[in-house]
């Protein structure tokens, strides 16, 4: 329909066949008439199509002309519902035929036929088949007979759907051999004289590497152009339509040029770039498993921050779903934020892969992982797994000591909110009256035992207390979810200066009947199970170290809080520093819940140090 012949064998005397210009003309007409009225579409103007853009040595590469599973017989058939979505009646869409089984031959390896098989499928098993993308035979399909995006396009026009052997004969007007007739015929047939065309490259009158004179027009007082041909596929497009668009058909790349123009190499490469992207663009590897990267998972106010990129470059425009799990149980989300960094990487993937997402965690240790979901050939792909540590969403700390001058009350001690968005706050009580202070000193110590987010949460502050013996309380003030937490009393005697006390003897904080305090601060997961770790004295006998129970899932054992802990001797210097843990707990995989008890001496009753849950991998 170009303006061209083509049959089988077709050599070099075939190409200098010569047409009544006139009939040649009207014929143009027409095409350049049904490709602006069935209104394929100007793209946006921002990124519209030049005519300067077209280099007539190199239309198409042979990496995109030449690919055979470009595209799955599913995505064909997307492809052909997208762009014919006008079509309401007799569609390329909807169409269906029976097709024979074929020997392979020198050009294409064989064709198993099928009862009803869709366009869809029968474009997919000849792509294969040929090696021919099936990319290419959508845009011949539509350049040839506007098959893709016609409604209710006649019989006639399946009948010669490639446009394969159909001469360019005035006295024949639209006549195409009939051994080549129908759909399935005119596309196997097409595929296999393009692989022809590549096998047999001195063959024809227009050659890939090298220097060739190809008309304009078929009216050859239009002239020529001087073109070196960079390829076998820009080489094959020219032996199937021997015409270059002139400098009119490119000036108006979606109308009519002049008189001595022609369109089918111009339509071919604007279509391709309108459809799919450059022709000339790079041709990503096919049948790879997605790549990605799980770049971080973080804590932010009691959630987990999970961030990363993810494509498969079997279909690298498309935004993956990336599978997210806490602790095995998971949603999709997509990967689809623009990341300008993953697009100078991969420019053929473009930048909408990225994935930043909120995921809630319970209380303790979880297992945060993350997989990208494949497209195409290959298999899905893990980008790994993070462990984090949530804690309780009531806040921490310790009401460390009490010192009183006079009417002067010194307070000390450290707390802090794992999903706080403000400084946190210490309310004190003493005596019918209350007062705030910030807890936002840093304590390295602190920090060591709970993680970065706890390093500021020391307080050390003073107020004027009224005379008398009370208690003097502390609470650390919830944020976010939870509960303030009581941090705890001490007894104390204003109005008087106090002694201090001799270097011998325990502070006064120190006293009979208390139970013991501590922290279960981590559970780490190691090669064999779990290490459970924290601190744990009584001040009734504060050097001693002290029996912990450590259970898993209601099943437990005793272990010794004695190893050297110099930030508890430093917070607690009357009690020493051999008052850590770290038990070693054999563990298949699985979720459990791990908890710990400080067992009381003297006066007083043994305290839970809270529990864990962890799953092991």
């Amino acid at each position: 329909m170009s303006g061209h012949y083509r049959a089988p064998g077709e050599a070099v005397a075939l190409q200098r066949r010569r047409r009544s210009v006139l009939g040649i003309a009207v014929i143009i007409a027409l095409i350049a008439s049904v490709f602006v009225g069935i209104g394929l579409g100007k793209p946006d103007e921002a990124w519209a199509l030049k005519g300067s853009d077209f280099n007539p040595g190199n239309i198409i590469t042979d990496e995109n002309f030449y690919d055979g599973d470009a595209l799955s017989a599913t995505q064909i058939q997307q492809q052909l519902d997208a762009l014919g979505a006008n079509c309401r009646a007799n569609c390329l869409k909807d169409y269906s035929q029976s097709t024979r089984t074929l020997a392979a031959s020198s050009y294409c390896d064989a064709y198993t036929g099928g009862s009803r098989e869709s366009a869809a499928q029968i474009i997919a098993k000849v792509s294969i088949a040929c090696d021919i993308s099936p990319k290419v035979l959508l845009v011949m399909l539509e350049k040839e007979q506007s098959l893709v995006t016609m409604n209710n396009p006649p019989a006639s026009r399946f009948d010669r759907a490639m446009g394969y052997y159909c001469p360019d004969d005035p006295n024949r007007p639209g006549w195409c051999h009939p051994d080549y007739a129908g759909f399935f015929n005119q596309v196997y047939n097409a595929s296999h004289q393009l692989q022809r065309y590549a096998a047999n490259p001195n063959s024809y009158n227009y050659r890939p590497g090298q220097w060739n004179n190809i008309l304009y027009n078929p009216n050859r007082a239009c002239g020529t152009q001087r073109v070196f041909i960079e390829n076998k596929a820009t080489a094959a497009l020219y032996i199937y339509t021997p015409y270059v668009p002139n400098a009119a058909a490119l000036n108006n790349l979606y109308g009519v040029g002049d008189a001595c123009s022609a369109y089918g190499n111009r339509n071919f490469w604007r279509m391709f770039n309108d459809w799919f992207g450059s022709p000339a663009a790079p041709v990503a590897p096919k049948g790879h498993d997605p790549i990605g990267k799980l770049e971080g998972a973080s804590l932010v106010a009691g959630k987990v921050n999970l961030r990363g990129w993810a494509f498969d470059a079997d279909l690298p425009k498309e935004q993956l779903y990336i599978w997210v799990t806490v602790n095995g149980q998971g949603k999709h989300i997509r990967a689809s934020l623009a990341r300008a960094d993953v697009a100078r990487n991969f420019p053929w993937a473009g930048p909408n892969h990225g994935f930043n997402t909120m995921l809630d965690v319970p209380t303790g240790t979880s297992q945060v992982c993350a997989t990208a979901r494949n497209v195409g050939g290959g298999n899905h792909t893990s980008l790994g797994c993070r462990t984090v540590e949530s804690l309780s969403p009531e806040p921490r700390g310790a009401f460390e000591g009490v010192t009183v001058n006079g009417t002067n009350v010194s307070v000390r001690g450290w707390a802090f909110d794992g999903d706080a968005t403000q400084p946190q706050q210490v309310r004190l009580t003493y005596s019918g009256q209350s007062a705030t202070v910030d807890a936002k000193l840093a304590r390295q110590d602190v920090a060591r035992a709970h993680g970065p987010a706890a390093l500021l949460s020391g307080f050390n502050s003073s107020f004027v207390a009224p005379s008398g013996s009370y208690a003097v309380c502390a609470t650390a003030v919830n944020q976010g979810r939870g509960a303030d937490t009581a941090l705890g009393c001490r007894n104390v005697t204003v109005g008087t200066a106090a002694p201090s006390p001799s270097p011998s003897e325990p502070p006064p904080a120190v006293g009979a009947g208390m139970n013991p305090q501590g922290m279960f601060e981590s559970i780490r997961i190691t090669e064999t199970g779990v290490s459970a770790n924290g601190w744990a004295f009584d001040g009734d006998d504060p050097t001693r170290p002290l029996f912990m129970w450590i259970t898993v899932n209601g099943q437990g054992k005793h272990y010794h809080a004695s190893a050297p802990r110099p930030d508890v001797e430093h917070a607690y210097p009357h009690a020493g520093p051999n008052h850590g843990f770290s038990a070693q707990i054999p563990l298949e995989s699985g979720s459990h819940r791990v908890c710990a008890t400080a067992h009381n001496v003297g006066g007083g009753s043994h305290t839970s140090l809270g529990c864990r849950v962890v799953v092991v991998p």
